[in-house]
Protein backbone atom coordinates (compact mmCIF):
# COMPACT_ATOMS: atom_id res chain seq x y z
CA UNK A 1 0.00 0.00 0.00
CA UNK A 2 1.06 3.12 -0.78
CA UNK A 3 0.25 6.53 2.03
CA UNK A 4 -0.52 9.23 -0.25
CA UNK A 5 -3.26 11.96 -0.16
CA UNK A 6 -3.79 13.72 -3.88
CA UNK A 7 -6.50 15.25 -2.72
CA UNK A 8 -6.69 18.29 -0.79
CA UNK A 9 -8.01 21.65 -0.55
CA UNK A 10 -6.20 24.65 1.42
CA UNK A 11 -7.10 28.53 1.98
CA UNK A 12 -6.21 29.09 -1.93
CA UNK A 13 -9.34 27.83 -2.78
CA UNK A 14 -12.31 26.85 -0.37
CA UNK A 15 -10.06 24.81 2.20
CA UNK A 16 -9.67 26.19 6.53
CA UNK A 17 -5.71 25.39 6.16
CA UNK A 18 -3.11 27.28 4.32
CA UNK A 19 -0.53 25.44 2.22
CA UNK A 20 1.95 25.37 4.84
CA UNK A 21 -0.32 24.43 7.32
CA UNK A 22 -1.31 21.15 4.91
CA UNK A 23 2.34 20.25 4.20
CA UNK A 24 2.85 20.59 8.64
CA UNK A 25 -0.51 18.04 8.91
CA UNK A 26 0.89 15.41 5.75
CA UNK A 27 4.33 15.20 7.38
CA UNK A 28 2.52 14.81 10.99
CA UNK A 29 0.25 12.14 9.62
CA UNK A 30 3.73 10.40 7.84
CA UNK A 31 1.89 11.04 4.23
CA UNK A 32 4.95 10.24 1.83
CA UNK A 33 2.72 11.21 -0.97
CA UNK A 34 1.42 14.69 -0.98
CA UNK A 35 -0.60 16.96 -3.45
CA UNK A 36 -2.71 20.13 -2.35
CA UNK A 37 -5.50 19.98 -5.09
CA UNK A 38 -7.06 23.46 -4.65
CA UNK A 39 -10.44 24.20 -7.39
CA UNK A 40 -9.12 26.29 -10.65
CA UNK A 41 -6.03 27.79 -9.18
CA UNK A 42 -2.31 27.14 -8.36
CA UNK A 43 -2.14 29.86 -6.05
CA UNK A 44 -0.98 27.33 -2.77
CA UNK A 45 2.21 26.31 -4.25
CA UNK A 46 3.50 29.91 -4.86
CA UNK A 47 2.42 30.76 -1.19
CA UNK A 48 5.10 28.13 -0.10
CA UNK A 49 8.87 28.78 0.62
CA UNK A 50 11.02 27.49 -2.23
CA UNK A 51 12.43 24.83 0.20
CA UNK A 52 9.99 23.16 2.17
CA UNK A 53 11.52 20.45 3.71
CA UNK A 54 11.55 21.83 6.95
CA UNK A 55 7.70 21.66 6.72
CA UNK A 56 7.70 18.23 4.91
CA UNK A 57 9.88 15.18 4.25
CA UNK A 58 7.73 13.25 1.79
CA UNK A 59 7.12 13.96 -2.03
CA UNK A 60 4.79 16.75 -3.04
CA UNK A 61 3.28 16.52 -6.14
CA UNK A 62 2.01 19.39 -7.61
CA UNK A 63 -1.80 19.28 -8.15
CA UNK A 64 -5.23 21.34 -8.91
CA UNK A 65 -8.84 20.54 -9.42
CA UNK A 66 -10.10 21.98 -12.71
CA UNK A 67 -13.92 22.88 -13.19
CA UNK A 68 -15.64 21.82 -16.35
CA UNK A 69 -18.80 20.36 -17.81
CA UNK A 70 -20.08 16.98 -19.49
CA UNK A 71 -23.54 16.67 -21.34
CA UNK A 72 -23.85 20.50 -19.34
CA UNK A 73 -23.59 18.84 -15.71
CA UNK A 74 -21.08 19.96 -13.93
CA UNK A 75 -17.92 17.44 -13.26
CA UNK A 76 -13.72 17.47 -12.31
CA UNK A 77 -10.78 16.89 -13.54
CA UNK A 78 -7.62 16.71 -11.34
CA UNK A 79 -3.76 17.41 -13.11
CA UNK A 80 -1.03 16.35 -11.44
CA UNK A 81 2.86 16.24 -11.47
CA UNK A 82 2.61 19.52 -14.39
CA UNK A 83 4.72 22.31 -14.45
CA UNK A 84 3.23 24.99 -12.49
CA UNK A 85 4.21 28.33 -14.31
CA UNK A 86 2.47 27.05 -17.28
CA UNK A 87 -0.37 25.68 -15.95
CA UNK A 88 -1.11 28.91 -13.54
CA UNK A 89 -1.33 30.62 -16.46
CA UNK A 90 -2.98 28.75 -18.60
CA UNK A 91 -5.90 28.66 -15.60
CA UNK A 92 -5.66 32.10 -15.16
CA UNK A 93 -6.75 32.63 -18.99
CA UNK A 94 -9.63 30.36 -18.54
CA UNK A 95 -11.68 31.09 -15.38
CA UNK A 96 -12.97 34.04 -13.68
CA UNK A 97 -11.86 35.83 -11.15
CA UNK A 98 -13.33 34.34 -7.59
CA UNK A 99 -15.08 38.02 -7.38
CA UNK A 100 -16.48 37.59 -10.69
CA UNK A 101 -17.60 33.95 -10.82
CA UNK A 102 -19.60 34.66 -7.12
CA UNK A 103 -20.86 37.56 -8.95
CA UNK A 104 -22.03 35.43 -11.56
CA UNK A 105 -23.84 33.10 -9.11
CA UNK A 106 -25.65 36.19 -7.00
CA UNK A 107 -27.11 37.06 -10.40
CA UNK A 108 -28.46 33.76 -11.30
CA UNK A 109 -29.45 32.79 -7.77
CA UNK A 110 -31.69 36.00 -7.73
CA UNK A 111 -33.49 35.34 -11.04
CA UNK A 112 -34.41 32.13 -9.57
CA UNK A 113 -35.70 33.86 -6.07
CA UNK A 114 -38.25 35.99 -8.27
CA UNK A 115 -38.94 33.52 -10.82
CA UNK A 116 -40.37 31.04 -8.20
CA UNK A 117 -41.48 33.48 -5.67
CA UNK A 118 -39.00 31.84 -2.68
CA UNK A 119 -38.56 33.70 0.30
CA UNK A 120 -35.05 34.63 0.35
CA UNK A 121 -33.02 37.53 2.45
CA UNK A 122 -30.53 37.24 -0.45
CA UNK A 123 -29.33 41.44 -0.96
CA UNK A 124 -25.61 41.80 -1.41
CA UNK A 125 -22.85 40.24 -3.17
CA UNK A 126 -20.05 42.29 -1.98
CA UNK A 127 -20.66 40.62 1.81
CA UNK A 128 -20.73 36.78 0.70
CA UNK A 129 -17.55 35.37 0.05
CA UNK A 130 -19.21 32.16 -0.92
CA UNK A 131 -22.22 33.21 -2.74
CA UNK A 132 -24.08 29.23 -3.28
CA UNK A 133 -23.26 28.72 0.86
CA UNK A 134 -24.92 31.52 1.53
CA UNK A 135 -28.08 31.72 -0.67
CA UNK A 136 -28.40 27.80 0.83
CA UNK A 137 -28.14 29.32 4.33
CA UNK A 138 -31.21 31.56 3.54
CA UNK A 139 -33.28 29.10 1.64
CA UNK A 140 -33.34 27.23 4.49
CA UNK A 141 -34.71 29.49 6.88
CA UNK A 142 -37.93 29.67 5.45
CA UNK A 143 -40.51 26.68 5.36
CA UNK A 144 -42.23 27.65 2.20
CA UNK A 145 -38.96 26.90 0.83
CA UNK A 146 -38.30 23.56 1.83
CA UNK A 147 -40.56 21.98 -0.91
CA UNK A 148 -37.64 22.49 -3.19
CA UNK A 149 -35.27 21.05 -0.57
CA UNK A 150 -36.43 17.72 -0.37
CA UNK A 151 -33.56 14.98 0.36
CA UNK A 152 -31.37 18.10 0.79
CA UNK A 153 -29.47 18.61 4.39
CA UNK A 154 -26.72 20.36 3.78
CA UNK A 155 -24.65 22.90 1.30
CA UNK A 156 -22.86 20.15 -0.04
CA UNK A 157 -26.24 17.96 -0.94
CA UNK A 158 -27.60 21.43 -2.24
CA UNK A 159 -24.56 21.59 -4.69
CA UNK A 160 -25.00 18.43 -5.92
CA UNK A 161 -28.67 18.04 -5.90
CA UNK A 162 -29.48 21.08 -6.97
CA UNK A 163 -26.80 23.37 -8.26
CA UNK A 164 -25.25 20.91 -10.51
CA UNK A 165 -28.82 19.00 -11.31
CA UNK A 166 -30.13 20.13 -14.68
CA UNK A 167 -33.95 18.75 -13.07
CA UNK A 168 -33.04 21.29 -9.99
CA UNK A 169 -34.74 24.58 -10.21
CA UNK A 170 -31.37 25.44 -8.58
CA UNK A 171 -29.03 24.28 -11.45
CA UNK A 172 -26.61 26.87 -12.81
CA UNK A 173 -25.48 25.96 -16.15
CA UNK A 174 -21.19 26.41 -16.05
CA UNK A 175 -20.55 25.96 -19.48
CA UNK A 176 -21.32 29.63 -19.50
CA UNK A 177 -18.36 30.36 -16.99
CA UNK A 178 -16.15 27.14 -17.00
CA UNK A 179 -13.88 25.79 -20.33
CA UNK A 180 -15.46 22.18 -21.85
CA UNK A 181 -13.53 19.01 -21.36
CA UNK A 182 -11.62 18.95 -25.05
CA UNK A 183 -10.09 22.83 -23.04
CA UNK A 184 -9.63 21.71 -20.01
CA UNK A 185 -7.51 18.03 -21.01
CA UNK A 186 -5.71 20.20 -23.63
CA UNK A 187 -4.41 22.36 -21.44
CA UNK A 188 -3.30 19.61 -18.81
CA UNK A 189 -1.28 17.94 -21.45
CA UNK A 190 0.53 21.40 -22.65
CA UNK A 191 1.77 21.78 -18.77
CA UNK A 192 2.88 18.35 -19.21
CA UNK A 193 0.90 16.92 -16.75
CA UNK A 194 -1.94 13.76 -16.59
CA UNK A 195 -5.68 13.95 -16.31
CA UNK A 196 -7.88 12.33 -13.73
CA UNK A 197 -11.66 12.17 -13.54
CA UNK A 198 -12.08 13.08 -10.18
CA UNK A 199 -14.32 11.66 -7.62
CA UNK A 200 -16.60 10.12 -10.24
CA UNK A 201 -19.53 8.74 -7.87
CA UNK A 202 -20.05 12.45 -6.55
CA UNK A 203 -22.12 13.15 -9.84
CA UNK A 204 -25.62 12.37 -8.46
CA UNK A 205 -26.96 13.22 -12.12
CA UNK A 206 -25.23 10.39 -13.96
CA UNK A 207 -25.20 7.35 -14.35
CA UNK A 208 -21.55 6.07 -13.64
CA UNK A 209 -22.04 2.78 -14.69
CA UNK A 210 -23.74 3.59 -17.91
CA UNK A 211 -21.85 6.72 -18.77
CA UNK A 212 -17.67 6.11 -17.38
CA UNK A 213 -16.91 5.25 -21.20
CA UNK A 214 -18.21 8.01 -22.63
CA UNK A 215 -16.56 10.10 -20.05
CA UNK A 216 -13.17 8.76 -20.06
CA UNK A 217 -12.51 6.67 -22.76
CA UNK A 218 -13.62 9.68 -25.69
CA UNK A 219 -10.72 10.88 -27.70
CA UNK A 220 -11.28 15.00 -26.39
CA UNK A 221 -9.81 16.40 -29.84
CA UNK A 222 -6.62 14.84 -29.72
CA UNK A 223 -6.83 14.29 -25.99
CA UNK A 224 -7.96 11.78 -23.20
CA UNK A 225 -7.66 11.17 -19.45
CA UNK A 226 -4.67 9.52 -18.42
CA UNK A 227 -6.19 8.03 -15.25
CA UNK A 228 -9.32 7.89 -12.87
CA UNK A 229 -9.64 9.04 -9.14
CA UNK A 230 -10.36 5.14 -8.03
CA UNK A 231 -9.96 5.76 -3.85
CA UNK A 232 -11.72 8.85 -2.58
CA UNK A 233 -12.74 9.62 1.40
CA UNK A 234 -16.82 9.58 0.14
CA UNK A 235 -16.70 5.85 -1.74
CA UNK A 236 -18.00 2.78 -0.95
CA UNK A 237 -14.91 0.11 -0.70
CA UNK A 238 -17.44 -2.20 -3.46
CA UNK A 239 -17.31 1.35 -5.89
CA UNK A 240 -13.40 1.72 -5.24
CA UNK A 241 -13.07 -2.15 -6.25
CA UNK A 242 -14.97 -1.28 -9.27
CA UNK A 243 -13.01 1.61 -10.34
CA UNK A 244 -9.61 -0.01 -9.41
CA UNK A 245 -11.03 -3.27 -11.89
CA UNK A 246 -12.12 -0.85 -14.43
CA UNK A 247 -8.69 1.26 -14.26
CA UNK A 248 -7.01 -1.95 -14.94
CA UNK A 249 -9.00 -3.69 -17.82
CA UNK A 250 -8.32 -0.21 -19.67
CA UNK A 251 -4.96 0.74 -18.97
CA UNK A 252 -5.63 3.80 -16.77
CA UNK A 253 -3.45 5.02 -14.17
CA UNK A 254 -5.03 5.40 -10.17
CA UNK A 255 -5.08 8.58 -7.84
CA UNK A 256 -6.91 8.51 -4.78
CA UNK A 257 -7.42 11.54 -1.61
CA UNK A 258 -9.28 12.82 1.20
CA UNK A 259 -10.22 15.52 -0.74
CA UNK A 260 -9.74 17.12 2.72
CA UNK A 261 -10.86 20.81 3.12
CA UNK A 262 -9.59 21.18 6.92
CA UNK A 263 -13.79 20.89 7.87
CA UNK A 264 -14.69 19.65 11.22
CA UNK A 265 -16.89 16.77 10.61
CA UNK A 266 -15.80 16.73 6.85
CA UNK A 267 -13.51 14.24 5.51
CA UNK A 268 -10.21 13.55 7.19
CA UNK A 269 -6.40 14.27 5.79
CA UNK A 270 -4.64 10.92 5.33
CA UNK A 271 -8.29 8.80 5.71
CA UNK A 272 -7.21 6.89 2.51
CA UNK A 273 -4.35 4.64 1.12
CA UNK A 274 -3.70 3.84 -2.18
CA UNK A 275 -2.81 0.14 -4.11
CA UNK A 276 0.59 -0.50 -4.93
CA UNK A 277 0.27 -1.30 -8.45
CA UNK A 278 1.18 -1.10 -11.90
CA UNK A 279 -1.86 1.77 -12.14
CA UNK A 280 -0.30 3.90 -9.42
CA UNK A 281 4.02 3.34 -9.70
CA UNK A 282 3.51 6.82 -11.73
CA UNK A 283 3.20 7.98 -8.23
CA UNK A 284 6.44 6.72 -6.89
CA UNK A 285 8.59 7.22 -10.35
CA UNK A 286 7.68 10.90 -10.17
Amino acid sequence: MISADLHTHSTSSDGLLSPTQLLCSAEEKKIKYYSISDHNTCDAYTKLPKDISKLYSGKLIPGVEISTTYNGTFIEVLAYNFDIDIMDEELKDLFYSDKLEQRFLFDHYYRIIRKHELKCNFINVDDMTDVTNSFYKELIKYKSNKKYLKDIHNVTEFARKGVYNPKSIFFVDFSDIHPDLDTVLNIIHKAKGKAFLAHVFKYSNINIYKELNNIILTNYDGHKFDGIEAIHASFTQDQTNFLIDYAQKNNLLISGGSDSHGIIGGYELGCKVLPSCKQTNWIINI
